[in-house]
């Protein structure tokens, strides 16, 4: 058990991933990837990916899929009850390797969870 993302913890719906542009929404820019956090109070912390086709084939997308999955499963879901995180892939992070990628994610969430708490304006 916990070696898994379960259906609460995934933002599953078109809807939902709608409202991380019209919401304000807190966003950290990467050569690799953008990363975007919006604090919903739900109590439970979500995680929705997005890795369009320029990024690879379908192997190389549900590889980089696997990593996002594995980092915020080990890291920031502990950390971040209350927030959505969504994650854009960028085409540099293919062939990339997970210790490179993980301390880059932690890095960007880091950064925007700083920000959250001293109530800076989003972006």
């Amino acid at each position: 058990m916990g070696e898994r993302l379960f259906r609460d913890q995934r933002i599953r719906l078109s809807s939902e991933f709608v409202k991380f542009h019209s919401r304000c929404v807190f966003e950290f820019r990467s050569v690799l990837f953008t990363l975007k956090v919006l604090d919903v109070g739900r109590g439970v912390s979500r995680l929705g990916i997005i890795v369009t086709k320029k990024v690879g084939n379908a192997v190389v997308r549900n590889r980089v899929r696997r990593v996002v999955r594995e980092i915020f499963r080990k890291n920031l879901q502990k950390h971040s009850k209350n927030y959505d995180h969504l994650l854009i892939a960028k085409g540099a992070i293919v062939g990339v390797p997970y210790g490179k990628i993980e301390p880059e994610v932690l890095n960007a969430a880091a950064t925007i969870y700083k920000k959250m708490s001293q109530g800076q304006s989003a972006k």
